[in-house]
């Protein structure tokens, strides 16, 4: 059965989209520019940001990877369910 999202300010408090959201603003890359150095699409490196819930890991390390977030910050900020 997915999951229900009751409360909507949940997704923008979400500390790993915190996260991916703050590195990539510092960066300023775009997701032309994200999607070229994990070998995606730009509409990939989109739809997995927007659903950081159902990204797969090894695409959360790439992106990760690609904005030069450490890997202790990383690890703090997934939730487990």
């Amino acid at each position: 059965m997915p999951r229900t999202l009751l409360d909507h300010r949940a997704k923008r408090t979400d500390p790993l989209r915190r996260l991916i959201a703050g590195y990539k603003g510092v960066s300023s890359k775009t997701g032309d520019d994200l999607g070229r150095l994990i070998g995606v699409s730009r509409v990939t490196v989109w739809r997995h940001l927007s659903d950081l819930e159902n990204i797969p890991l090894g695409e959360l390390l790439n992106i990760a990877r690609g904005l030069n977030v450490p890997i202790d910050e990383l690890r703090t900020a997934i939730r487990y369910q």
